[in-house]
């Protein structure tokens, strides 16, 4: 009897211990979905704008001494931030130049960028891609 007994609890020891081992990596994930979002969308506008402006908008944060996107590389990693840029780069090839009053031959980079960097179709991606982040944790 006494040997069931204690075979029993170190059985339940030991599920327990695994049980509190899954919520613990759960818990102390530091990075919440809305700040990986919001770093995700930051990224497709510069993708996208950075692409747009041929550059210039890299060339604007190296000559003002700005981090850039130090932070959202270190909260997403480097391979989301890459995927995240390259989509930004793809979109700013379809935005189309004005082809009316003052802004005719004019490219609306900034507004278009915008736009798509906050549409509902990056955060559906955003959120996937921190889905699979949480999975491969």
């Amino acid at each position: 009897m006494k040997i069931k007994l204690v075979f029993c609890l170190a059985i339940s020891c030991f599920l327990i211990s695994c049980s509190s081992g899954k919520k613990a990596i759960s818990n102390d994930y530091l990075v919440k979905e809305v700040d990986y979002i919001k770093a995700y969308k930051a990224f497709v506008f510069y993708g996208c704008f950075n692409e747009g402006t041929k550059g210039d908008f890299f060339e604007f944060l190296k000559k003002n001494n700005d981090l850039g996107l130090f932070t959202e590389t270190e909260l997403i990693f480097h391979t989301s931030a890459n995927f995240a840029d390259s989509l930004g780069r793809i979109y700013s090839h379809k935005i189309e130049p004005f082809e009316y009053g003052d802004g005719k031959g004019k490219t609306p980079n900034l507004s278009a960028c915008l736009n798509y960097a906050f549409s509902n179709e990056i955060d559906s991606i955003a959120k996937i891609k921190y889905r699979e982040l949480l999975k491969s944790k």
